[in-house]
């Protein structure tokens, strides 16, 4: 966990700026900026950067995402560091993509038209993943030092849908048309590890021993979800529903904790 690698400010400034229509993993609109600035030289500064993807899906409709972060890092001694950092991944949009089940008899799922959208225009999908943390590097004595580090995350699922359709010949009918929604669960996790680390050095050799403690606190909330039933459909016309009106059942709690 304390060899965790993050994007540090160092003596000199950097500026940078991207943009693109495209990445590997996606089409769309998309870019980044990013900063490194020095507050104090090499021992005080703060690095940080926000970037988005406007992504357009290969099935139709779009997805939206953003991010941002920041890191501070402060270096008051040689081999000394202390890294603070936080961030957020939100993915906002990306309405639910049909999932489908073929019918036992279909000879293949249908032929369609390439990029239709299909999705129900309220399936948008909103979901935040937080991370906050720090890292402390130090040396205790000659050949002696601590690292320790204490992390936070948080996934917070506002909005979530399930799109499926049942029974799907080849025609394109589908014998049943089932929307299911979420919102409201979280998984957020606290872990953190200390390690005393003993090095020896020699001509053309190091040695290390090594003691470390690390935990981990989980905490997840999960369940009562709501589905709504629309009966037979066709892919070929498209099912756009009306958004019912539903509620969020209680959440169930599932709680692991590990000590190492």
């Amino acid at each position: 966990l304390v060899d965790y690698s993050l994007t540090q400010p160092r003596d000199k400034p950097s500026y940078s700026l991207t943009l693109d229509n495209g990445s590997t993993s996606s089409l769309g609109m998309g870019g980044s900026i990013e900063v490194k600035q020095p507050l104090e030289g090499e021992r005080l500064g703060l690095s940080g950067g926000f970037g988005f993807r406007n992504m357009q899906r290969t099935e139709g409709g779009v997805g939206l995402v953003r991010t941002m972060g920041s890191t501070l890092a402060w270096r008051p001694a040689p081999g000394t560091e202390v890294l603070l950092f936080g961030g957020d991944f939100l993915y906002r949009s990306d309405e639910a993509r049909p999932t489908l089940f073929l019918a036992a008899t279909a000879s293949g799922p249908p032929r369609m038209e390439r990029g239709r959208d299909l999705s129900q225009s309220w399936t948008g999908r909103s979901s935040d993943t937080w991370l906050w943390g720090g890292i402390v590097k130090t040396p205790l004595a000659t050949g002696l030092r601590m690292e320790s580090g204490l992390f936070y995350t948080r996934r917070d699922y506002h909005r979530v849908f399930a799109d499926l359709y049942t029974g799907v010949g080849a025609d394109g009918s589908a014998g049943g048309h089932k929307v299911v929604a979420d919102a409201g669960s979280s998984d957020s996790s606290i872990s953190g590890e200390a390690r005393l680390v003993r090095e020896w050095q020699g001509p053309g050799w190091t040695q290390q021993l090594i003691a470390s403690l690390r935990g981990r606190h989980r905490v997840r909330h999960f369940g009562g979800t709501a589905s709504f039933q629309f009966g037979p459909a066709s892919l070929l016309t498209g099912d756009p529903q009306p958004e019912p009106a539903y509620a969020i059942g209680d959440k169930s709690r599932d709680r692991v904790d590990q000590l190492t």
